[in-house]
């Protein structure tokens, strides 16, 4: 038994991820290398990703091809067995398409967003390249730097939070949500390139597939925790900000259950992050469960949202429990630790969040201002924790407007004093060096001529 429509539809898919072989190969001439070259992130930049973005697009290719092979052999079998086994196969073929097909839309548009983020990005749009881009690449440097050995992934617009998730360094800013407001949400997208930067977080994904013996399955499983992994790490990188942007703006409550290929269900998401929200309390704080009565807001919304849409069904909150807790066990070994969001410091973290939202409610009728207790130890993150924050009290989306500009301002103030604090800590460095080696020069034998 044969399947013309479905050897046709595998050779098209095949013909096209060829084509993209051509596109990407790692040549200093190829297209991928000039248009980033030509693009606004510099030339410096397209020579260091180069190589990275061309392998990353060519493996991910390579498994698709793979796996198109592996449908085209169960086709191969549908023709040589009776009908009711040539059923069974072509049954098993049409599923597998249908799964590959979806990794490659998705896959095709990562790189369809890639370089038209970069035709994009080098338009200036109301400002937005000065403030939006910038702010989103110094958040991601502060999460991921120190971890990484110095990482430092390209912001580019996006259509949704996709990337190539590789060491391309590349993440996409949400779109149409070009706002303080959607900043949150590129942290998901790191937590997708640190497994390959950082051997324990892919150790714990590799760990969970053990015992599935079916590839096809296991790559199901391994899209599932990737995602999963992402939400918790933003959690706990980021705040509450990360949870407050997912269930706000980020998560699709019309089909809150329905699981995909490629991602968890949006309820199984939401559950993930308002869980993360819960082990990150901390029942010894002053005032206690810091996070409780921004986790009770959250969780009210949403539940609120799938009644009034019609959601109904369950998340399976046993495995997602133990799922959490054990990333929470693994990140609080890794040298991530000291980045993590915290309630405990005064000068960074929860504290200085709230307390910059709390000046701003004191401040709503008169204006808005960058609080001045700012110093070089507080986080970009932070600005943005109190920005939701505050917005949490007042969520007349007339006020939204006023309090991302007051962030905007907040965030550019604490860039600017991070800076000082670099160029002084390098005058420092100079001026040790040279003391060095003056004292070394004062203790050197003369050399000179007698004269």
């Amino acid at each position: 038994m044969k399947d013309p429509i479905l050897s046709t539809r595998l050779d098209a898919l095949r013909d096209n991820l060829m084509l993209l072989h051509g596109v990407v190969v790692p040549a200093q001439d190829s297209p991928c290398f000039t248009v980033l070259r030509a693009g606004p992130l510099g030339e410096d930049y397209a020579s260091s990703v180069q190589n990275d973005l061309s392998t990353a697009l060519l493996n991910e290719s390579n498994q698709h091809l793979k796996r198109l092979d592996t449908i085209k052999g169960l086709l191969v079998k549908a023709s040589a067995e009776p009908d009711q086994q040539a059923s069974m196969h072509l049954a098993e073929a049409w599923e597998r398409y249908a799964e590959v097909q979806a990794r490659c839309r998705e896959f095709f548009g990562d790189f369809l967003m890639f370089f038209g983020g970069l035709a994009f990005r080098s338009i200036r749009v109301a400002g937005l390249e000065d403030r939006i881009y910038r702010q989103a690449e110094a958040l991601v440097t502060e999460c991921a730097e120190e971890v990484t050995g110095g990482l430092r992934p390209a912001i580019l617009p996006a259509v949704l939070e996709t990337m190539v998730r590789s060491e391309a360094r590349v993440i996409g800013l949400r779109l149409p949500e070009w706002t303080i407001w959607s900043l949150p949400l590129v942290i998901h997208e790191l937590g997708h390139v640190l497994p390959k930067r950082i051997n324990a977080l892919k150790e714990f994904v590799d760990n969970k597939l053990v015992g599935i013996p079916d590839e096809w399955d296991k790559w199901r499983k391994e899209s599932y925790l990737y995602e999963i992994m992402a939400d918790v790490f933003a959690t706990r990188l980021m705040g509450p900000a990360y949870p407050c942007a997912l269930l706000m703006l980020g998560l699709d409550p019309l089909d809150a259950y329905t699981e995909t290929i490629i991602r968890p269900a949006a309820a199984a998401r939401a559950y993930v992050v308002l869980r993360s929200m819960e082990l990150m309390d901390d029942p010894e704080a002053v005032p206690p469960l810091p996070y409780g009565d921004i986790m009770k807001i959250l969780r009210s919304h949403w539940d609120e949202l799938l009644k009034r849409v019609g959601g109904t069904g369950q998340v399976d909150a046993a495995y997602l429990d133990n799922l959490v807790s054990d990333l929470f066990s693994l990140l609080s070994t890794m040298a991530i630790l000291p980045l993590l969001y915290t309630c405990a410091e005064v000068d960074r973290g929860l504290k200085a969040a709230q307390r910059w939202a709390w000046r701003w409610n004191d401040e709503w009728k008169k204006g808005l201002q960058v609080p001045p207790d700012l110093t070089a130890t507080n986080w970009v993150r932070d600005a943005l924790n109190a920005a939701w924050l505050c917005r949490i009290d007042h969520p007349n989306p007339d006020d939204d407007e006023k309090i991302a500009e007051a962030t905007y301002q907040l965030m550019e103030k604490l860039l600017e004093r991070k800076q000082q604090a670099s160029e002084k800590g390098r005058g420092r460095v100079r001026k040790e060096e040279g003391d060095r080696i003056k004292r070394a020069m004062q203790g050197r034998p003369h050399s000179g001529g007698t004269g």
